[in-house]
């Protein structure tokens, strides 16, 4: 059943809900005086007024019905009872079975103020208890997937926000927050300005002793009886009394003349003229209408008049009133709230009341049905009449109907039932027919062991922590610790939990005194089959425990178990062989090496009998075994590894999962516990331990050169062991671990291209291949022996071409693709929908320099990046249309294109698209790179087909292929077994028929040039002459001897030997040099080796004519130019340098350099356009820091009188630190320019920034703060209702109406109504906003620019119709002339734009008649104006 739009009673006009200030402040000065109803009347300009405002309290309702989560609304003050108090929170039960939650800084200000400056504060059990009243004011609803979130705050100036100091009178009893402790009292504050308040210690002595309280807390709130009040006009000072007696006992007299509006739940009046309604009652209080649910009745199922003595006053406590028409809703219950006799014990111990015959989880075979309701049944569940109990429909089988309900179930009938929880609100005991439920048995607390494995429903997610409900059961309530959520950080934890979310975790310890379980989610611990340690005693130190990392310190880490137990494992009880970098929230094997006293444990990850065990074993590397993942690591996984003949433990380091980095991560986290793989080993310890790899190509790759003894050229596996600053260690791989030589790769040998930072390219534990240049002397460098030196550049280890063009490597890209996709398949992982080919709807997130992100389903992330939006400008919250053109499995996300020439060629179908035969060779043309792939859209026969081929082809290709984005390429297909048909660039590939060709400066090719030389003598000279202007120099190097027995690769050695700094390093023989004098000036410089000379122009000669038969044509060397030549090229010259100065010239132009930017600044120091560009400039090539330095230096160099322009820059500086910056740096720049600026435009500017980026916490916050300082201007208003709105928060921005409404005068009403009108038109519901214009046209007729709003709206959406309709109302009515002048206007540009002629002549006619008829009705020779 649909809620009406507008609350019952009567037709109301629109501005019922706005009250007029004045009135109000009279009505609040009059609470409890009677109300002065003389008028006044001021002189001056007249103006139309504002209808009175008169709100019918006289409206009756037929049926009583209870509050929904849908009548409640922001706001409100409602009368709620605690139910559960956590240690940072508490539940509260609302009236109609509604729940609510107030958080420990939602109490009081002084409450918060003390928890953040002290750490003496009671905890919220100490001030508070189960069953306790409290006042509560709804701060905020959020429907989290099909469950409702109540914020509630208790704070005194949230509840008396509508009051004023003139407004408290002696004998209310209102709700304070101690302010401070003095000698004689304490200062009590009510949240009302210029209210000051003190109460007695003699006053609280009854309290104390009635609730067990030895002090008040600063915070603490108290309700307190008024019993002496001194006003003046501009303050009032109370004493109060905390007498319970009297505080409880208290009621509101019947000529106090209170003002219905300021009627705060918890108040109780005298009732009488008892009306029996549907579901309740209805009485008098005061002179005005209530109403009494029967769930509210003394005793539930009797007639009210029937539970009352006839001389016994009646009296009943307000519990809420609805909004707008203020409807107010009592209870009538026995005790009545805030009476002492609801303090019971037993609420908080065992869940029920003391006088209740029923426990928590108990079975009722026979409860009796008392009635039915639209919302479930009553029923008598024992002989007792104290509680009854309540089944919702949802409990119920096979039930959602009223009308089925009270025909299956009607009053006396027997049913089973078992109760699940008492509802301390409305009385009643929470029941289930559900047979399922029934038959489960019900656990308690003390059932629960830590260790046991449990499901559980999510039910709050908090920035660190997550509150749950144990499936089932939902008396019992659990905590997941910040370092339990994950075995991974979680960096965003609503995006990994929602509430609703089912969940399995495992008991890590129960307190039964704070009735909490605390649950890990963590993977490791949930499916975890080892035994627990929960205990301090018997423990055996020869097993290994699983426990999580809680504190970390640079000697030491304290680890976490099951039971709260803990312990210490120190550096020192580490193996050096395993990583001791540990992480907060890891999970560890460790041990207890030893017991210290009864609660202390020294931890240890060495086991002295493993060791001993583990020098017999020894992994042969090389060979392949079967493994099991025992546990995942921050950078490593490791191994169980099992086989016939021995067993063991293996670790993969992370860049041996995969040769493709970027894919690493991905499959670690794929992995879990228990997985099988196959793993090679590559490496071993004395101890039995071993490194593995599971990627089988790269074990293959490696297993290559195990063999090859270490000698020049030859080509051996190896690890990165260290990085130094001339090059890198490496380890080789041998099948005998003591034969593993170590090698350095110098700085111009480890790649083709000159290598930047090492760091870069290379990491420690990479696997790597490496051509050995030369051997040396074993020399102690780097900590140990340098035995070799070695080339990792992909032309010496592939000097023909890399195999098959990169298409081994390629297809194993895509294997391991493929493993990632199908286990993120069965996790259910919605990335697995997206697939290359595929439309979709995407919303633009956020769009940032040259890259634009999308949302798509599932919250899957997606990329649009500048060439595939062909430059057009993309808005956030636009949507488009795209085609999937890769799904990156290493970040899980999908590259996403809206080209619409990219649209056309791609094919729907890729499944049904042509296919290539292999070795095949196909145009295709790039459209997406990455660092391992390249995405290709095929042309010809297959065209629309994606395809990938390589851009890295080897584990030692550092210098990828790059393409060009659009470029068309030839490619050779390798392989149609993968996701996608993988390729290669036919370049890449030798050609048929042909020897491949020799890298030019491969170690390769200097050999055959060696080989070449018809010389084989032993000797070698090497001569150096150094010509100069008077004397030529010969260097001479003496002769190098040369063993007997010395080979030809031996020649080879000393040819590609270091260079001379590196020489030194490694101790290279002594090479004297002798200078001689007499050689002629014109000789050139060269350097000689026998026959062979190196010199520069004769090797380039030389060069030229080897390789003219395999150059596919180089150019012929250069001629001397001609004299029309070279003026040719003067000309070009001389164009190129007026085309810079017309740019310079040209205003217009965006400058692209520093240069150019900074003569602007010269030129225009104060302006903020070139400023803002300025900064645009770095922000582009990602110089956050530049920009922030310009963005000062601008602020400094405009000149003061410039205002806007100085605001302009820091609204820059704003956005710049709202997307790169942090929000300590946000807040510091945001606080300096409003000390700087005006402040009120830096607030707008800012909240408008939040609301572009949809920052909708921060916005909340920023406003709050605008609001308080800006409250009586209306463009604050409006600027509030449009974040709202823009951000989706659509019934806070409504509520914010309501609110400006009571705030404005009576003059601004109109125009703030009207532009939130336009915001329900753009953002929310366009029924909503025709309503508010209705409403205002129907209060406010003579207004015209409300008309011509209107019809602009209306033609704008389209409904030409309605505007058409419009616009004859408006002509309709009797006006002034000058108003229907304007109308009149209006109407005919509207026809002569959407109607014909026909219609233009007939809005004539009538305006011709209209001016006929004022004309008429003129009196004779009166000189009024009629236009």
């Amino acid at each position: 059943m649909e809620e009406p739009s507008f609350p019952r009673g009567g037709k109301e006009k629109f501005v019922t809900a706005v009250e007029d200030k004045n009135l109000k402040r009279k009505q609040n000065d009059d609470l409890f005086g009677k109300a002065n109803t003389q008028k006044t009347s001021k002189k001056g300009k007249r103006r139309e007024k504002a209808p009175d405002i008169d709100i019918d309290f006289s409206a009756k309702l037929k049926v009583v019905e209870p509050l929904t989560y849908k009548t409640l609304s922001e706001g409100m003050l409602v009368l709620g009872c605690i139910r559960e108090i956590q240690s940072y929170h508490m539940n509260v039960s609302l009236p109609g079975r509604l729940t609510g939650r107030v958080a420990i800084s939602a109490v009081s200000k002084q409450y918060s103020e003390a928890l953040s400056s002290s750490n003496n504060v009671p905890p919220l059990e100490e001030i508070f208890f189960v069953g306790q009243h409290v006042v509560t004011k709804v701060t905020s609803i959020a429907m989290e997937k099909s469950y409702y979130q109540v914020t509630l705050s208790l704070a005194p100036d949230e509840i008396h926000s509508e009051l004023t100091h003139s407004s408290v009178k002696e004998g209310m009893v209102l709700t304070g927050a101690v302010t401070s402790i003095e000698d004689h009292g304490y200062l009590i504050d009510f949240g009302i300005d210029s209210l000051r308040a003190f109460l007695k210690k003699t006053e609280v002595k009854a309290f104390r002793k009635a609730y067990n309280i030895n002090e008040l807390a600063v915070g603490q709130l108290i309700r307190c009886l008024v019993t002496k009040s001194k006003s003046s006009s501009t303050s009032t000072t109370l004493e109060l009394s905390a007498d319970p007696s009297a505080v409880n006992e208290a009621l509101v007299p019947r000529d106090s003349g209170i003002n219905p509006h300021l009627v705060i739940p918890g108040m109780r009046f005298e009732v009488d003229s008892l009306m029996p309604v549907g579901h309740g009652v209805a009485v008098k209080w005061l002179n005005f209408d209530g109403y009494v649910h029967v769930d509210h009745y003394p005793h539930q199922r009797k007639p009210l008049e029937s539970q009352f003595s006839e001389d016994e006053t009646l009296s009943a406590t307000v519990l809420y009133s609805l909004p707008l028409v203020r409807t107010v809703f009592l209870t009538m219950q026995k005790p009545h709230p805030f009476s002492l006799e609801c303090k019971d014990p037993n609420l908080a111990t065992n869940g029920v009341p003391s006088n209740c015959d029923v426990s928590i989880g108990e079975v009722v075979d026979n409860a009796e049905v008392v009635s039915t309701s639209f919302r479930g049944l009553t029923l008598k569940l024992k002989k007792s009449d104290e509680v009854f109990g309540f089944v919702g429909l949802t409990q119920i089988p096979k039930m959602t109907e009223e009308e089925k309900l009270k025909l299956l179930y009607p009053p006396q009938t027997k049913v089973q039932c078992r109760v699940l929880k008492y509802d301390v609100m409305d009385r009643l005991l929470m029941c289930t027919m559900l047979k399922d439920k029934i038959k489960d048995k019900m656990l308690m607390l003390s059932d629960l062991k830590p260790g046991s494995t449990i499901h559980c429903q999510i039910t709050e997610v908090r920035k660190k922590d997550l509150y749950l409900e144990v499936n089932k059961h939902p008396n019992l309530k659990a905590r997941v610790p910040s370092i339990h959520l994950s075995d991974t950080h979680v960096s965003d934890i609503g995006k990994r939990f929602s509430v609703g979310q089912r969940v399995k975790g495992r008991i890590i310890s129960v307190d039964t005194e704070k009735n909490i379980i605390f649950v890990t989610l963590k993977p490791s611990l949930v499916l975890s089959r080892k035994p627990i340690l929960s205990y301090y005693s018997d423990i055996p130190q020869d097993k290994f425990f699983e426990g999580v990392v809680y504190l970390v310190d640079p000697k030491f880490y304290l680890v976490s178990f099951f039971n709260g137990v803990s312990g210490k494992l120190s550096l020192s009880n580490i193996p050096v062989e395993l990583n001791s970098k540990f992480s907060l929230g890891q999970t560890i094997n460790v041990r207890v090496a030893k017991v210290i006293g009864p609660s202390k444990l020294k931890l240890s990850m060495e086991n002295p009998e493993e060791e001993k065990e583990g020098a017999q074993l020894n992994f042969e590397v090389g060979r392949e075994y079967s493994a099991v993942v025992d546990s995942i690591y921050g950078k490593e996984i490791k191994l169980t590894i099992s086989s016939k003949d021995l067993e063991g433990v293996g670790f993969v380091p992370k860049p041996l999962v995969t040769a493709h980095l970027s894919l690493a991560d991905s499959l670690m986290k794929s992995l879990s516990a228990g997985d099988k793989v196959k793993a090679t080993c590559l490496a071993t310890n004395l101890k039995g331990k071993g490194v593995f790899t599971i990627d089988q190509e790269l074990a293959h790759t490696l297993k290559g050169g195990m063999d090859e003894e270490l000698k020049v050229y030859a080509l051996l596996p190896g690890f990165v062991k260290t990085i130094a600053k001339t090059g890198v260690i490496i380890r080789t791989i041998s099948k005998n671990s003591e034969n593993s030589k170590t090698v350095i790769a110098f700085h111009r040998s480890l790649a083709d291209d000159p290598v930047e930072e090492i760091r870069d390219i290379f990491s420690e534990n990479q696997p790597i291949m490496f051509r050995v240049e030369s051997v040396v002397e074993e020399t102690e460098e780097h900590k140990e022996p340098i035995s070799a030196t070695g080339s990792t550049k992909l032309m010496d280890v592939c000097p023909y071409g890399v195999e098959q063009g990169g298409a081994t490597f390629m297809q194993n890209y895509m294997n391991t693709y493929v493993k990632i996709h199908s286990k993120l398949k069965k996790a259910k992982n919605a990335i697995v929908t997206y697939e290359p080919g595929q439309m979709v709807s995407a919303k633009i997130a956020s769009v940032h320099v040259g890259l634009a992100e999308v949302k798509l389903d599932g919250s899957v992330k997606g990329f649009i990046n500048s060439y595939h939006s062909q430059g057009a400008a993309l808005a956030e919250g636009q949507e488009v249309q795209a085609v999937v053109i890769w799904v990156d499995m290493g970040t899980q996300c999908v590259q996403l294109s809206t080209r619409p020439d990219i649209l056309k060629q791609i094919h729907r179908d890729q499944v049904s698209c042509p296919k290539p035969k292999i070795d095949s060779t196909h145009r295709g043309e790039v459209i997406l790179t990455n660092d391992d792939v390249a995405v290709v859209i095929l042309k010809g026969q297959c065209r629309g087909l994606i395809a990938v081929a390589p851009v890295k082809r080897h584990i030692n290709d550092s210098t990828p292929i790059e393409y060009q984005l659009g470029k068309t390429c030839k490619f050779v297909f390798k392989s149609l077994d993968t996701v996608l048909p993988t390729c290669v660039n036919k370049r890449d590939l030798p050609n048929k028929g042909k020897k491949p060709k020799v890298h030019p400066g491969s170690l390769e090719k200097k050999i055959q040039k060696m080989d070449s030389k018809e010389s084989k003598k032993r000797q070698v000279e090497i001569k150096e002459e150094v010509a100069s202007d008077d004397e030529v120099g010969e260097v001479e190097v003496k002769r190098l001897k040369v063993d007997d027995e010395a080979t030809k690769e031996e020649d080879r050695e000393i040819l590609d030997a270091p260079d001379e700094d590196e020489m030194s390093q490694l101790r290279k023989e002594e090479i004297q040099i002798v200078k001689k004098i007499g050689k002629k000036k014109s000789d050139p410089q060269t350097l000689k080796v026998d026959n062979f000379v190196w010199d520069p122009n004769h090797v380039k000669e030389e060069d030229e004519e080897s390789s003219s038969d395999e150059s596919d044509g180089e150019e012929a060397p250069k001629k001397k130019m001609t004299l029309a030549e070279r003026r040719a090229l003067a000309r070009k010259e001389e164009e190129k340098l007026v085309k810079a100065e017309q740019k310079l010239l040209n205003e217009e132009q965006t400058p692209q350099s520093i240069d150019e930017f900074d003569r602007l600044i010269m030129a225009s120091p104060d302006s903020s356009i070139i400023w803002v560009q300025y900064m645009a400039f770095h922000l582009q090539a990602t110089e956050i820091e530049k920009a922030r330095a310009v963005a000062r230096k601008a602020i400094k160099t405009i000149s003061f009188r410039e205002e806007q322009e100085k605001l302009n820059v820091w609204v820059a500086l704003l956005n710049l630190e709202n997307l790169y910056g942090t929000p300590e740096s946000l807040e510091k720049t945001l606080q300096e320019a409003v000390q700087l600026n005006d402040a009120k435009k830096v607030y707008v500017q800012m909240l408008k920034i939040f609301g572009d980026t949809n920052k909708i916490e921060e916005g909340n916050s920023l406003f709050d703060t605008m609001l308080r300082k800006f409250r009586s201007d209306k463009e604050m208003w409006v600027y509030g209702g449009t974040f709202y709105f823009q951000t989706n928060q659509l019934e806070k921005g409504r509520h914010l109406l309501q609110r400006g409404l009571r705030s404005l005068e009576n003059r601004d009403h109109v125009d703030v109504i009207c532009r939130f009108a336009h915001l329900e038109n753009k953002y929310g519901s366009a029924e909503r906003c025709h309503t508010l214009f209705e409403h205002i046209l129907s209060s406010y007729p003579k207004r015209t620019d409300i008309w011509n709003s209107y019809v602009d709206l209306l033609i704008k959406a389209g409904n030409v119709d309605a505007a058409r309709s419009l616009l004859d109302r408006a002509i309709a009515q009797k006006l002034p002339v000058r108003k229907m002048k304007v109308i009149f206007k209006k109407y005919l540009e509207f026809a002569q734009q959407h109607g014909n002629e026909d219609e233009v002549e007939a809005i004539k006619t009538k305006a011709q008649e209209f001016v006929q008829s004022v004309a008429s009705n003129l009196p004779i020779n009166d000189d009024s104006d009629v236009e």
